[in-house]
Order: structure tokens, then C-alpha cells, then sequence
């Protein structure tokens, strides 16, 4: 009969602490390993219509870098600072563009989607005819026909 050897292995939970994004070592006892930290970013809400209020949170940015740029579409819209644990918190407004798919962009963190919608009002709801009418909107493409 072979003598019997008990072999284990170790499941450690570890939480990942806030900090910039980058390659970290992991060390237990005598033995590591590397975990790569990387940015991620979110938005809220991510559909609406012109002028509408964008929060972005991020986490995982270089600390002492400043700020990061925030892209919608290819239209700079401010920057996120960052915060002494990574992190950014901020908000934009949606500026005056078409409708449709833009992405949104927080430094080097991949792009999240946010959808454009048209939307437009009318100046006065009723009358009689011959009544002059004002139409406002946003999110239209140029040359748009009102019909």
C-alpha cells in the first residue's frame, strides 16, 4: 500500500482596491503572480435628446493624471477628473447633433453607446386657421423636411 498525500489547494477571495489602472503583483507566502488592473467607465442615462444630463462614473484611471478627455461621437464634452482612488465622477450635456448611435468615450476605456433622439415641440397647441405655428426641435439632421 502507497502512503497517502494529501494535496489542497487554497481559494483566497481578494478584492481588488481602487487604483489605477496597470499591471499589480499578487503575492502569497513565497509564490506570484500579476492581475491587470483596467478602466471601465458608465453611463446614465444612455438614450435621450439634446441637452439631455449625462453622469458618468469611472474607476481604475492613473491617479495624478489630471483629467480624463470624455468623447461623444468625436465632440469633446469636458473632462472627468480623477479622483486620489482612481475613480472620476462627473456629467455632460448631449450636445446639438443629429439623432442616432454615438459612442461615449472616458480616456482609454471602451466606448459605451449612447442613442440621440429627435424631439420637438409646438409653440401654440390650438387655433383658428390662418394661426401662425413655431416648431422647435433637436436631433435633426440638416435639411430635414417638416411636413
Amino acid at each position: 500500500m502507497l502512503p497517502a498525500v494529501l494535496l489542497s489547494a487554497v481559494l483566497l477571495p481578494a478584492v481588488v482596491p481602487a487604483s489605477g489602472s496597470g499591471s499589480r503583483t499578487v503575492t502569497v507566502g513565497t509564490a506570484t503572480s500579476t492581475f491587470q488592473v483596467q478602466t471601465g467607465s458608465s453611463i446614465s442615462p444612455r438614450r435621450g435628446p439634446v441637452g439631455t444630463t449625462v453622469a458618468v462614473t469611472g474607476e481604475g484611471f492613473a491617479t495624478g493624471q489630471g483629467g480624463s478627455q470624455i468623447l461623444f461621437g468625436n465632440e469633446s464634452v469636458g473632462g472627468a477628473p480623477v479622483g486620489p482612488s482612481g475613480s472620476v465622477s462627473t456629467s455632460f450635456k448631449v450636445p446639438p447633433l443629429p439623432g442616432g448611435s454615438y459612442s461615449v468615450k472616458v480616456g482609454d476605456t471602451t466606448p459605451v453607446d449612447f442613442i440621440l433622439t429627435s424631439s420637438f415641440s409646438v409653440g401654440t397647441s390650438s387655433g383658428p386657421p390662418g394661426t401662425t405655428v413655431t416648431l422647435s426641435g433637436s436631433g435633426f439632421a440638416a435639411n430635414t423636411s417638416v411636413g
